[in-house]
């Protein structure tokens, strides 16, 4: 008789050691997939985009682009030349991709400019800014 309440004191005991160690277990391992993904997160961005000069320039062009295909939009938009309404039709289409890929950067990288951002990049452009409030 002896023998099996040892056993249960040993059982008692091993399931106070788990429910104890669980809940600091489950913690542990949540910080440590936290660090670990902004590890990747900030490997991935460093590896994308190369160093800071080199986004803030690729933003630069895509905001650039974006001016030249909103202003072709504008002046051919209304034209009844078939040529020029295919060359506002095309300059559209650019400009929805190139803000849409300009939002997507510019917000996923936001972070890094915490402390300094560039005084001449917008936070977001403006599909409908940019094409005078209309479009195809």
């Amino acid at each position: 008789m002896l023998y099996h309440e040892k056993q249960k004191v040993v059982r008692l005991v091993i399931v106070a050691i788990l429910v104890l160690l669980l809940p600091g277990a489950i913690v542990m391992n949540i910080a440590i997939r936290n660090a670990y993904k902004s590890v990747i997160i900030e490997t991935e961005i460093n590896t994308d985009f190369g160093s800071r000069a080199d986004l803030e320039n690729s933003l630069r062009t895509l905001y650039a682009t974006a001016v030249v295909d909103s202003n072709n939009y504008k002046k051919y938009k209304d034209s009844e030349i078939k040529s020029e309404k295919e060359l506002s039709t095309a300059a559209f289409i650019r400009l929805q991709t190139t803000v849409a890929k300009y939002n997507e950067i510019y917000s996923k990288l936001s972070y890094y400019w915490e402390e300094t951002k560039p005084s001449d990049l917008p936070e977001s452009l403006d599909l409908e800014m940019l094409t005078g409030g209309g479009g195809e």
